[in-house]
């Protein structure tokens, strides 16, 4: 049984907050061979379907004009019944981009302001809205602490999850009572499911309808997206791709929650094409005066790599502008972008995500979908998973010795089993057991610093740590966060390295905290001057994965193993000519005789 210890994987513990100047990419142009695009594009998704990978739809448009749209998995796993392009997906956070501009249409006719105050709708909200206007709501800088569905901590028992029993706007906002600040409106940008059930409410109480049904009258009905509604008990149940969540190998279904709960901020539901006239009918004007629209898009503040507008990411890929917002919620995850100078949209939906602790794997399983077809649309290499070759032949059953690791491999007519002998680890966790050393003189501090987490002796932690952490961080907070994350983890018993610096990762080191109850893997970043820069959650780490592990033969010369259906990255078995070598993502063993 794999440890999950985090709240969305990959969550950031601290690090560096400099940020290093964006280098110029001069821009790409989309190609505009629409087989070509195709037929890589089925290349590429038949390759996450074979997998069980992606359970949904997707959508690729130029213009008024569909290149691409294809569904694969199932709408409904138990009875089987196959997702189509018709089908109806919750969209998760996407569902504010219609908040924002529901707000800029009360806004364009004259009916609000985006210099209004908080106070001006909810003056029991506490004093702290008094200076919290609309567009800190829109753009995410109201430094309001409290929401829903996630938390400014990293304790996943401070989060305050939807209930299965709908709830009023009024009890919605009021829920917490007394809202309270961390930062000065404007300030900061911090994400906030809050900012935009906030905003709902000003839409319903400006508007004077219900969110849903103004939201339906005013934009949807208008732009023909008769799949688009609010809520999955709006949606007709011969179009809805039923959520699922688990590995690629389970398929179960969620609690259930209601979506009144995250009102303006999720609880949407769509279609791929309705979600592609919205993006087309917004770029083109059609929704929003082009003053308005402009508004939706411009950068107000910095959110990591990119900037956050009014329900939009702001970013570029291949050169070019491209807005996007990704939505994740119980069983469903989904990406829709467009680049506005080539007219250019992408829709990604799917039904099928891992449990709440870890649907940040899916969010990435998205996002590197996502990436591919930029590269196919623009005429660039693109990596699609490892699919068998007919005919292949591979004589490999023996007992084999991995890393110091006894194994067994066998073959049989669908696939390759790998089994650990006797104590040997999951040839999953091997890449994480071995202990590597580095000859750089710091190494020592290193050692020390690991050791030093693991004991949590935070003070000699913060005290090699570079100043800009030390500024942002005191021992006791990052004591409390610490304990947050990880929670109890028993007595400490040892580390390992299982990365350290290479061509690749020039100054990082990835190590494996041992302890009673739980393995933890930290990532740890260091500057020239021996000074740790930054430390994350490692996303790939796992431990105590199955003894016996199936793979599969691609070629004669490629065993591909698809750790990600355990809940690991992928691995590899590669024929050279000194024999088989496994290559995880983190290491390369050779597999002796």
């Amino acid at each position: 049984m794999r440890t999950s210890i985090f709240f969305l994987i990959g969550i950031l513990l601290f690090s560096n907050c400099s940020s290093s100047n964006p280098v110029n990419i001069s821009a790409a142009s989309p190609s505009k061979d629409i087989e070509n695009i195709k037929i890589h594009m089925d290349s590429l998704m038949s390759s996450y379907d074979f997998y069980g990978r992606f359970s949904g739809t997707v959508l690729i448009a130029h213009k008024d004009s569909i290149w691409y749209e294809s569904s694969f998995g199932y709408a409904d796993f138990e009875s089987k019944k196959q997702n189509e392009n018709s089908s109806v997906y919750g969209i998760g956070s996407v569902t504010k981009q219609f908040t924002a501009t529901a707000i800029l249409k009360l806004v364009q006719d004259g009916k609000l302001n985006l210099t209004d105050n908080l106070s001006s709708f909810f003056p029991e909200l506490s004093e702290v809205v008094d200076e919290i206007t609309i567009h800190n709501l829109l753009s995410m800088t109201s430094g309001i602490y409290e929401d829903f569905s996630r938390s400014k901590t990293y304790d996943i028992s401070n989060v305050v999850f939807p209930e299965a029993d709908p709830i009023s706007t009024h009890d919605l906002v009021n829920y917490f009572g007394k809202l309270t600040s961390d930062s000065k409106p404007g300030k900061n940008y911090h994400y906030s499911n809050m900012n935009y059930i906030l905003l709902a409410a000003i839409v319903e109480k400006v508007s004077g309808q219900d969110y849903g049904k103004h939201l339906k009258e005013t934009f949807w009905q208008q732009l023909g997206m008769e799949s688009t509604d609010f809520g999955m008990d709006q949606i007709n149940e011969e179009k809805l791709s039923k959520p699922h969540i688990g590995l690629p190998i389970q398929h179960e279904s969620p609690e259930k929650w209601h979506d009144s709960w995250v009102k303006g901020a999720g609880g949407a539901f769509s279609s791929a094409q309705d979600l592609y006239q919205w993006m087309y009918n917004i770029n083109n004007t059609n929704v929003l005066d082009s003053s308005h629209t402009s508004s939706l898009f411009k950068k107000y503040i910095k959110d990591n790599r990119e900037h956050y507008g009014y329900g939009w990411q702001i970013g570029t890929r291949k050169g070019n502008k491209y807005y996007h917002h990704g939505g994740g919620t119980l069983g469903y995850v989904c990406e829709v972008g467009f680049f506005p100078e080539h007219d250019l949209y992408i829709v990604i939906l799917t039904n099928h995500s891992h449990d709440l602790l870890e649907i940040g794997k899916s969010v990435q399983v998205v996002n590197v979908i996502n990436r591919e077809i930029d590269n196919i649309l623009f005429g660039e290499p693109y990596k699609k998973l490892p699919v068998p070759q007919p005919n292949v032949n591979i004589n490999i059953n023996k007992n084999y010795k991995v890393g110091g690791f006894d194994y067994t491999i066998n073959q049989n007519e669908k696939s390759i089993e790998i089994r650990a002998i006797d104590d040997s680890p999951s040839i999953l966790d091997i890449a994480f057991v071995q202990d590597l050393t580095h000859d750089d003189k710091s190494f020592k501090k290193v050692k020390k610093i690991a050791e030093a987490f693991g004991n949590e002796d935070f003070k000699y932690v913060r005290k090699n740590a570079e100043l800009m952490l030390k500024v942002l961080v005191s021992s006791k907070k990052l004591a409390q966060i610490w304990t947050e994350i990880t929670g109890d983890k028993g007595e400490f018993v040892g580390y390992n390295f299982y990365q350290v610096p290479n061509e690749k990762y020039k100054s990082s080191y990835k190590v494996r905290l041992v302890h009673q109850n739980k393995e933890i893997g930290l990532l740890l970043t260091f500057n020239k001057r021996g000074k740790m820069m930054g430390m994350h959650i490692d996303k790939s780490f796992s431990f105590g994965g199955p003894k016996t592990v199936e793979a599969i033969g691609v070629s004669n010369k490629l065993i591909f193993i698809d750790g990600f259906k355990y809940g690991y990255p992928d691995a590899s078995i590669i024929k050279k000519e000194n024999g088989w070598l496994l290559q995880t993502e983190t290491a390369e063993f050779l597999i002796e005789n």
